[in-house]
């Protein structure tokens, strides 16, 4: 199902019961799934994904994520995740980098990736 390169769209549930998004490219599939039950079972569908951007104050770039296709599936089908191409994921995250910059000012302060 999910692919090297591939993009996932999430709604996220925020503070309030807000509904924002975020952006994340599949990195890594055929992996151990993060749930203890499934992975004791020997299933090795698990998919490491890097967050490209989000509409939160929290959606940190870079960050990394590991789920399961199973749960992934669950979540396309409730609606909830949708399958994109890399142009529109680039398109979506310039946006959010857009309404960022325009909302909070500058503090001086760089983060730095390690």
């Amino acid at each position: 199902m999910l692919q090297v390169g591939d993009c996932l769209k999430v709604k996220t549930m925020t503070f309030n019961d807000v509904f924002g998004e975020c952006v994340y490219r599949v990195d890594e599939v055929g992996i151990q799934p993060p749930e203890r039950e499934r992975r004791e079972a020997g299933c090795m569908d698990g998919v490491k994904c890097t967050l490209l951007g989000g509409s939160g104050a929290a959606a940190r770039p870079g960050m990394t994520i590991i789920d399961s296709t199973k749960a992934i599936s669950a979540n396309i089908k409730a609606g909830i995740t949708e399958i994109i191409s890399a142009e529109q994921a680039e398109m979506i995250v310039r946006r959010f980098k857009k309404a960022k910059d325009k909302e909070m000012p500058s503090t001086g302060v760089q983060e730095i990736n390690w």
